[in-house]
C-alpha cells in the first residue's frame, strides 16, 4: 500500500515500446536497498535555475544523503546546487547507476543553495512497483 502524501506513480503503456528507436534511453534499475548516510547521489531535471528562468538543458548535480526517514523520504544537500521548480518527479540515482529517488520537495525556503532536498525514496516502493 502507498503512503498518502508520496510522490510515486507507475505509468502503464498499452503496447511494448522498443528502447533501440530513442538514442539515450535506457531503463533504470531501482535501488532496492536503503542508501547508507554520506552516500553520494546524483539528481537530474530541467527545473529552474534562477528566479522564474527554467532551464531548456537537462542538468544535474550531486548530492550527499543526509538522512532517510520511516516517511519513505531521502534528504540530501549540496552547498553549492539544489534542485528548484520544475524538477518535480526528476531521478535520484546512487552512485551506481540505480533510481534511488523521486525528486518529491523542496527545501522549507525553497530552491536555496545548500538547504536539504527532499527525494520519496524507491526502496520503500519495491514490492508496490513491481506489482504494477
Amino acid at each position: 500500500e502507498v503512503k498518502k502524501g508520496i510522490d510515486i506513480a507507475v505509468v502503464t503503456l498499452e503496447k511494448n515500446v522498443n528502447l533501440e528507436d530513442f538514442e539515450n534511453v535506457t531503463l533504470a534499475e531501482l535501488q532496492t536497498e536503503e542508501l547508507p548516510i554520506g552516500s553520494e547521489v546524483t539528481v537530474y531535471g530541467w527545473g529552474a535555475i534562477e528566479f522564474l528562468v527554467e532551464s531548456d538543458k537537462l542538468k544535474k548535480t550531486t548530492m550527499i544523503v543526509q538522512h532517510s526517514d520511516d516517511l519513505s523520504c531521502i534528504a540530501a544537500r549540496n552547498q553549492y546546487s539544489t534542485i528548484c521548480y520544475g524538477d518535480s518527479g526528476g531521478p535520484l540515482v546512487s552512485s551506481d547507476g540505480k533510481l534511488a529517488g523521486i525528486v518529491s520537495r523542496l527545501s522549507v525556503g525553497g530552491c536555496f543553495k545548500g538547504d536539504k532536498n527532499y527525494f520519496t525514496k524507491v526502496s520503500d516502493f519495491i514490492i508496490w512497483i513491481l506489482a504494477q
